[in-house]
């Protein structure tokens, strides 16, 4: 039995987060959605799919890791290949490859990053408006941080003020 590892990329706008909680809740899972393909590609019904951390409704990943066991003998490629062509255009695989039989996504995770991602100028970018979280409503851009962050001592990091 090989033991896959991908490397996923997802935009979770549409999803009801990484997987579902109970059996009553929706199956438009990133995890879902992943299954589908894998199980079509294998034609192996019982494979799970094993990931480093559950995202919930809404939340976007750059690369979030996740494994499975295989019998397939496709390469690493094809396997690659397969999943970006038949998954919805919002997930990519990134990266595939066969790792040891003793490896877990979530149980070797040896670290997670969470980026928060927040615009203070005045008119907020059409592009990345879907993206970042405005503060909008408050004057001055100190205070819609300390506001945000529920802290007094702020510093306001940009291209002409970075500091180390």
């Amino acid at each position: 039995m090989r033991n896959i590892k991908l490397t996923i990329e997802y935009d979770g706008s549409r999803y009801q987060g990484w997987a579902r909680l109970g059996k009553n809740e929706s199956n438009n899972t990133i995890s879902n959605k992943i299954l589908e393909v894998l199980k079509k590609m294998t034609d192996e019904s019982d494979i799970e799919l094993y990931c480093g951390c559950r995202t919930e409704v809404g939340v976007h990943a750059y690369a979030q890791i996740a494994n499975f066991k295989t019998s397939s003998a496709m390469s690493i490629q094809d396997i690659k290949h397969y999943l970006n062509r038949y998954l919805p255009m919002d997930i990519a695989i990134i990266d595939v490859e066969e790792v040891s039989e003793r490896f877990h996504a979530q149980l070797n995770a040896v670290s997670k990053t969470y980026v928060y991602r927040m615009t203070i100028s005045d008119v907020p970018s059409v592009f990345d408006r879907r993206h970042t979280y405005h503060c909008f409503k408050i004057p001055d851009k100190k205070t819609r941080f300390q506001k945000f962050f529920h802290c007094q001592e702020v510093q306001i990091y940009g291209p002409r003020n970075f500091r180390h």
